[in-house]
C-alpha cells in the first residue's frame, strides 16, 4: 500500500491486478508482470563494496511505496522477500551490474529507465 514499506517482489502467474501510483494513474497487471521490483534496483544501489573481504549488508533502511496494488481477481503469485532480493543482489552482484544485464532488466521495468 501507498506510504507502506516495500517487503517483497510479486511474480503474477495467474489473474489481474491494479497497481494505483500517488498521481493516480491505474497501470493494470497480468501474468507474467512484476511488482515490487524497484527493490533489486534499490538493494544494487545502496549495497556496499567489500570490506574486509566481505560484503556489509543493507541495514536499518526500508524502501517506502509510492502506490497501492489491488487484487481484482483471484490471483495466483509467488514472491520473493526483501531478506532474499538483498541476498541475491551480494552474491550476485557483478552479474547483475553488468550493462547488458542491466539493459534487459530496463526494457522490462519502468523503475529501471
Amino acid at each position: 500500500y501507498q506510504g507502506g514499506f516495500i517487503d517483497k517482489m510479486v511474480f503474477i502467474v495467474r489473474g489481474k491486478l491494479e497497481s494505483v501510483g500517488e498521481d493516480g494513474i491505474v497501470v493494470p497487471l497480468f501474468e507474467g508482470d512484476v511488482c515490487g521490483e524497484e527493490l533489486l534496483m534499490w538493494f544494487l544501489e545502496h549495497s556496499s563494496e567489500y570490506r574486509d573481504g566481505k560484503k556489509s549488508r543493507v541495514t536499518g533502511q526500508r524502501l517506502v511505496s509510492n502506490r497501492t496494488v489491488r487484487c481484482l481477481t483471484n490471483v495466483e503469485a509467488f514472491a520473493l522477500r526483501a531478506s532474499d532480493i538483498e541476498e541475491v543482489t551480494s552474491l550476485f552482484s557483478r552479474f547483475l551490474r553488468n550493462p547488458r544485464v542491466q539493459g534487459a532488466i530496463s526494457y522490462e521495468s519502468p523503475y529501471w529507465r
